[in-house]
């Protein structure tokens, strides 16, 4: 009744680790980390030479964090806006699928969609149209980040070669398994700054042709 797939995981010189699934005498499975200095085979029954520590509990966690994450990206890609999970130093640890066909459909030069980039980083480092807006985000986030706010909104343009945009970008923090994360949305409001600029303007050709 054992399971010894990644029996051994690492070897160096006569020194091995290995995670091995058993069943135990009650029944159940455990799951035992060995660190051993080598094995011996004696009346035809194989015996480790070595420390083994119970180790159920912390692959029963593991198991529960990669299903949080597998719920978590399913949760994420189901929203329509471009977003992005940072970790507590402003590195993105995930994003959805808005986000990377947004970057896909604007030149984005990244492998991964900017996943393991620093958000803030970037920010920072932002040159020429929007960089005063970039860097009023890192700032934005930052103040979030140390729990000065509790919520984080900016509005800025992001113009294209033949479009005008404009997007909303909210950031939210909570508190996961490793720490502090960020919750960074950019939603498209260009229909609804085209529909105030609109408004702004007929306002005031009403106002001049009074005058």
């Amino acid at each position: 009744h054992r399971d010894l797939h990644s029996f051994p995981t690492r070897r160096s010189s006569d020194l091995f680790e290995s995670e091995v699934r058993l069943r135990h005498a009650n029944g159940d499975w455990i799951w035992l980390h060995t660190r051993s200095s080598g094995s011996f085979v004696e009346k035809g029954r194989r015996f480790i030479d070595g420390i083994s520590t119970n180790v159920t509990e912390r692959k029963r966690m593991e198991e529960e964090l990669r299903g949080s994450r597998v719920f978590l990206q399913s949760t994420l890609e189901s929203l329509t806006e471009h977003l992005a999970i940072l970790d507590g130093s402003g590195n993105i640890l995930m994003v959805n699928g808005a986000w990377r066909l947004f970057g896909e459909r604007n030149g984005l030069e990244s492998s991964d969609s900017c996943v393991g980039m620093n958000y803030l980083a970037v920010c920072d480092a932002a040159v020429g149209e929007g960089a005063d807006d970039a860097r009023e985000a890192a700032r934005g986030i930052r103040d979030l980040m140390a729990g000065k706010t509790k919520v984080y909104r900016q509005e800025y343009a992001c113009h294209g070669p033949n479009q005008r945009r404009w997007f909303m970008l909210c950031a939210t923090r909570f508190h996961g398994r490793t720490g502090l994360c960020i919750v960074l949305s950019h939603e498209n409001v260009t229909q609804r700054k085209l529909a105030e600029r609109s408004e702004e303007r007929r306002v005031g050709k009403e106002c001049r042709s009074r005058w």
